[in-house]
């Protein structure tokens, strides 16, 4: 039963949108299942202090000389809906089914946060813990505050890849430039030109907030971009990294340094080192493709060393992948970090 908004009695969603569909509901979705299990014990019983296995460790250092070379594990977020987009906010999980946002918990309880914003691209969550969303049925970013209310941050920009920069502005991957757009005043400032033949489509930055990355549909690059103080690009683009599939829908930095990509031609997700070395980290299904990713923060129980991703192709689910490292900005210890 909806668990967060009393007002949403009047709007429906499909049956397979609960936290109480049997495992049977993630068949042939390519994800494991660790729910079902053919273990007899009774793990309801809590006087069994030793079961440690719905406890998420403190994380509190990372070495980046021992990261695991795939996820550690791979398993449905129940009750969670991602289209293009997620983002975390108290400690809850946002996302979409192209229409409305759709606010979840760990334990599996949805709700609807923000009904018919239109078709939505990708999500980040503003300093003020807002939520910022790419709608591309009207051209705007809105602004979403935590109890649902939807404001037009910025108009006239389409574009597919948000991300909210380590100066707290908004990034915008418009297929012809990178956007920098203020989540105050919603002023755009385009910041390259006559890159158009580049298509950028995902963006994010270097720990040292020195380069910016960008995916895009030109062939399986990845470019970088030189920044000043300022963020500001003080040169043009340069290949970064090539052989990455063909058509990038998601783009991260973890706190060593290494970028994650999401590639809808390959349906994988690909994993290239601070010094451009690219390898496949997770191959997906065709019906289970991550679309795009977002790291958890570390509260309601969603990691801060696992990726989150939305699976539009496999009814707009939502999957985590433990991946052992959190994201750039994360502030704990990092062992010999790439210099």
């Amino acid at each position: 039963m909806p668990w967060l908004l009393a007002g949403c009695n009047t709007l429906t969603l499909e049956d397979n949108y609960g936290a109480d569909k049997p495992p049977s509901a993630f068949e042939d979705s390519g994800i494991s299942d660790t729910n079902d299990t053919d273990d007899t014990d009774d793990t309801d019983d809590t006087d069994d202090t030793d079961d440690t296995d719905d406890t998420i460790p403190e994380l509190t250092s990372v070495d980046c000389n021992d990261l695991p070379a795939e996820p550690l594990s791979v398993e449905p977020v129940y009750g969670a809906r991602g289209y293009h987009g997620l983002a975390f906010q108290s400690g809850q999980i946002i996302g979409s089914d192209n229409s409305s946002l759709i606010i979840s918990n760990r334990d599996g309880d949805w709700d609807i946060l923000t009904p018919s914003i239109g078709g939505t691209e990708q999500f980040d969550t503003l300093p003020n813990g807002d939520i910022a969303v790419l709608a591309t049925q009207t051209a705007t970013i809105k602004r979403i505050s935590p109890k649902g209310a939807s404001t037009e941050l910025a108009t006239s920009l389409s574009g597919y890849g948000l991300k909210t920069g380590p100066d707290g502005m908004l990034y915008v991957a418009t297929y012809d430039t990178i956007v920098r757009v203020d989540p105050e005043t919603g002023e755009k400032t385009p910041l390259m030109s006559g890159v158009s033949s580049t298509t950028p489509k995902v963006v994010d930055f270097s720990t040292d907030h020195t380069t910016m990355y960008y995916g895009s549909l030109s062939g399986g690059r990845i470019f970088a971009v030189p920044l000043d103080e300022d963020m500001n690009p003080t040169g043009q683009p340069e290949v970064f990294a090539t052989g990455v599939g063909g058509w990038h829908d998601g783009l991260g930095v973890d706190v060593c340094g290494n970028l994650y990509v999401a590639d809808y031609n390959t349906t994988s997700l690909f994993k290239i080192t601070p010094d451009g070395v690219v390898s496949t980290y997770y191959d997906y299904s065709s019906s289970a493709y991550g679309h795009g990713l977002v790291w958890g923060t570390g509260e309601g129980d969603f990691r801060e060393d696992a990726l989150y991703v939305p699976l539009p192709y496999n009814n707009n689910r939502v999957t985590e992948l433990i991946i052992g490292v959190p994201r750039r900005g994360w502030d704990g210890e990092v062992l010999n970090a790439p210099k």
